[in-house]
Order: structure tokens, then C-alpha cells, then sequence
């Protein structure tokens, strides 16, 4: 079960001894509700090999929908002639489809705003997100998260495959009081992260 954007992809294989040739479905199960399915007729070799009788079409990819959250994500083949189905994997997963980001400084003194941080989105690591500077609901200014930023956790680091998500800046801003926020742009699937 591999995280994509907007939801995961389900490989493996399955074989029903009561017709071993035949290409059987395989569901698959989000929170015990059945999200998709596919038949399990992809080409797997190491099958074969391990079940000469059966051939080697028993594989399957099937890519579902789940929304972000933690979910128990499922895999059942489904039976054909005598016999139950069979439930071939269940396993917890945490997917998260916005972007990642910590704002380190946002600081006024007079006559300035200065904004600092790091963001990047799984859904497409390399891409520089836009960060969006907003100041009393209004959109203030545009930032390109392309910094080199080598102090990101390690975990992080990986996730974003580089350091080039580092974004600052030292913008003029209006005396008086002001809500300021700072909004780190989904790219693919999910929603801005604030």
C-alpha cells in the first residue's frame, strides 16, 4: 500500500484454487467500506513461479480514493465457485495531502514585516510552492518557497528529496494594527495549508 495523491495504490496478487487459471477480482476496503476494485490480471513471474498451475496473470494495481486522515485500508480476493473469500492485507495509514511547513519568524518593526519558513507538498516534492503573505483577509504579497533550508528535520528533508523549500522576506507594511496570515499553496490534490 503506497500513499498517492489523494489516496493509495493497492498492489498484490491473489488465486482462487477452485479455478486457478481464472483471473479473480481483488476489493479493496477503506474503514471496512469498499472503495474500488480491480481484476488480478497483471503478469507476476514470482507468482508463477511459486504456483506453476496457476500462471503467472494473478497480479493487481489498483489505485482508490481515500480522504486525509488515518484509515485501515483492506485487500480481499474475492472467490469464485467453492470456498469464502479471503482477506489478503489490512493495515493502518495516516495520509495527509496538504502541505508541509513551519512559519520560523513573522515580526513587524516599524515600517516592515519580516517572514520566515519552509514548505513543500508530497503530492509534488521538487515544485517550489507559492506562499501566500495575507494581511487583514487581503492578499499582501507572494513568496517562492526556493530557499536552500538544510536545517529541516531529517524526516522532512527526505519527504521533499532536497533543502530548496526555505522562503523569506522583509516587506514593507502599513502602520496600525493588522490580522496577518500566511498560507502555504497546495499543488495536486488537498488543500492550502495555514
Amino acid at each position: 500500500v503506497v500513499a498517492v495523491p489523494g489516496g493509495v495504490t493497492v498492489t498484490g496478487w491473489t488465486i482462487d484454487p477452485s479455478s486457478p487459471l481464472t483471473a479473480i477480482t481483488a476489493w479493496i476496503y477503506s474503514d471496512g467500506v469498499l472503495v474500488g476494485s480491480g481484476l488480478a490480471n497483471v503478469d507476476r513471474p514470482d507468482v508463477a513461479q511459486a504456483y506453476p498451475s496457476a500462471g503467472p496473470n494473478h497480479g493487481f494495481v489498483i489505485t482508490v480514493r481515500v480522504p486525509e486522515g488515518t484509515h485501515t485500508i483492506c485487500a480481499r480476493g474475492i472467490n469464485i465457485g467453492a470456498g469464502a473469500d479471503r482477506q489478503l492485507y489490512c493495515g493502518n495509514y495516516t495520509l495527509r495531502y496538504k502541505p508541509y511547513g513551519v512559519l520560523d519568524e513573522l515580526y513587524t518593526a516599524p515600517g516592515h514585516i519580516v517572514v520566515r519558513g519552509w514548505t513543500f507538498d508530497s503530492d509534488s516534492p521538487t515544485t517550489a510552492l507559492n506562499v501566500a503573505v495575507m494581511v487583514d483577509g487581503r492578499l499582501f504579497a507572494t513568496l517562492l518557497a526556493n530557499l536552500p533550508r538544510t536545517d529541516m528535520p531529517g524526516g522532512y528533508l527526505a519527504m521533499a528529496k532536497g533543502p530548496n523549500h526555505g522562503f523569506s522576506a522583509d516587506l514593507s507594511f502599513p502602520q496600525g494594527k493588522h490580522t496577518v496570515c500566511v498560507i502555504d499553496k497546495n499543488v495536486g490534490y488537498g488543500a492550502d495549508a495555514t
